[in-house]
């Protein structure tokens, strides 16, 4: 999991690793909503917290893989640099190594644009 400000003058490989495997274009992210909370929790350990409240804020992504929860995005607005969002990914263990993160970090830093 990594989390990082994201200036909107940056190219998008300056914040994202390079990943073993090919990027999996059959992923799809959305904004997450409570009936997510359940496949949340049962990848998230204690990486994220207050998901009750932080769904409802728009803060939580989940990528799926066909009908697997395969990740999920997390969003921060910067409480003092307001121009700045913290961003951060988990990916189910059974899918790590695939470059599902490098993925998910590359959906959230446009997410991360597009509310910043």
């Amino acid at each position: 999991a990594r989390a990082f400000c994201v200036p909107k003058n940056q190219p998008t490989n300056a914040y994202v690793a390079s990943a073993p495997g090919k990027p999996n274009t059959a992923l799809r992210y959305r904004a997450a909503d409570l009936d997510d909370i359940a496949a949340l929790k049962a990848i998230n350990f204690d990486f994220l917290d207050k998901l009750e409240q932080r769904i409802p804020a728009g803060e939580v992504y989940v990528g799926h893989d066909g009908d697997d929860l395969v990740a999920l995005g997390v969003i921060e607005r910067g409480r003092l640099l307001r121009d700045c969002a913290s961003i951060g990914m988990l990916t189910a263990q059974a899918h790590r190594k695939r470059g599902i993160g490098e993925q998910t970090l590359r959906h959230m830093r446009g997410v991360a644009h597009a509310k910043v």
